[in-house]
């Protein structure tokens, strides 16, 4: 099986693991070992000691617990995804942990962390100078103020979220995102 190889090797096996994960989720519909398989990724990363893959082996799991319906192990998991992007300077992947945390945090209901989860990462969005690809800074902000106006919604707030909505519409087509174009014009 993908997940008996040599441990000691870089290429081992957070990535294959981490896929190997979603594909229990996926394919297999089996999420009962899909966390398992992830925490396997986790370990391969560990030894690897490569905080890229610790943060992709964290997302994975937060992926298969949430589908496993354990939200708040799920969120856990996707903070310290987070901490380990950040930590190895892989922007995408921080905000994909980000985004993923807001979206549990709503799907529970807790709005307000959503929403400060989300203004949060809208805070480094804008702030990065260290990312040169404006285009992937510019999906990663457009998604997130795509959740942000939902969330605003859910607080019973229509003209933040409108103001939001319409925000993110700009920047999509600032960059020619014609995904995110038809999303924002959707919202608004």
């Amino acid at each position: 099986e993908i997940y008996q190889c040599d441990w000691s090797s870089d290429v081992c096996s957070s990535d294959l693991l981490g896929y190997l994960s979603w594909t229990y989720l996926v394919e297999r519909n089996e999420c009962g070992m899909a966390p398992d398989v992830a925490g396997r990724a986790l370990a391969a990363a560990e030894a690897a000691d490569d905080d890229e893959q610790r943060g992709w082996a964290e997302f994975y799991r937060q992926w298969a617990l949430r589908w496993s319906d354990r939200f708040e192990e799920a969120a856990e998991s996707a903070a310290r995804a987070a901490a380990f992007f950040r930590a190895a300077g892989e922007q995408a992947g921080y905000f994909s942990a980000v985004h993923a945390a807001a979206t549990i945090r709503r799907r529970q209901g807790d709005f307000v962390a959503a929403e400060q989860t989300l203004l949060r990462a809208l805070d480094s969005v804008v702030h990065d100078r260290s990312v040169e690809d404006t285009v992937m800074l510019a999906r990663a902000q457009v998604s997130v103020m795509d959740t942000l106006a939902a969330v605003q919604l859910s607080l019973s707030r229509p003209r933040d979220a409108i103001v939001t909505a319409a925000t993110a519409l700009e920047i999509a087509q600032a960059h020619d995102l014609p995904m995110w174009q038809e999303i924002g014009r959707a919202h608004v």
